[in-house]
């Protein structure tokens, strides 16, 4: 389990450490926001963790619940979201806090996760066959359940894929993988 926090500078070619995460967390998915206030951020969520020293406090902290993973007996899936906001050209990384971002509606780990459109999106996992969605562009709500999945996925990716095609140019190759 983790509580730190790194992120690469493509430009400078270089690692740099954040400000520790509130919760330690394995297991857990992140995705990268633009949403347009000259400043990135950085959504952490879900995963597991060490279950806190009484059964109370599991749900009382937003924590989750008790794994129900054979392999991982005690272990706690975590609800729990934080955010950083990092300021564009910043060099103060560490200046930056966590903040408490809105909980999962189902507490997941080894899961997927993608931001598009305005929207984070939180894809099966170990404990959990539904899709739940988090409006960021209005920056209001919280997550709401979306989908089931017809089977459940564990360790899964996600990967944003527009629907509709972009107009086709003559002099633009109509697939650039193939």
């Amino acid at each position: 389990w983790l509580q730190s926090a790194e992120v690469y500078d493509h430009a400078l070619r270089k690692w740099s450490f954040l400000p520790s995460l509130g919760v330690q967390r394995d297991r857990c998915a992140a995705v990268g926001l633009s949403l347009g206030t000259g400043a990135a951020t950085v959504l952490v969520l879900g995963g597991s963790s060490h279950p806190p020293s009484d059964e109370a406090s599991l749900s009382e902290n937003g924590a989750g619940k008790r794994s129900s993973s054979p392999l991982a007996p005690g272990i706690v899936d975590l609800s729990t979201c934080e955010a950083l906001s990092i300021p564009l050209g910043e060099a103060q990384l560490d200046r930056a806090n966590w903040i408490v971002a809105p909980q999962l509606k189902t507490p997941r780990c080894s899961f997927g996760a993608v931001a598009v459109g305005g929207v984070v999106l939180a894809i099966g996992g170990e404990a959990s066959g539904t899709v739940e969605r988090l409006s960021v562009a209005g920056r209001g709500g919280g997550w709401e359940e979306v989908a089931k999945l017809p089977h459940p996925r564990i360790g899964g990716g996600a990967a944003a894929c527009p629907l509709a095609a972009p107009p086709h140019h003559a002099d633009t190759p109509k697939n650039r993988l193939g």
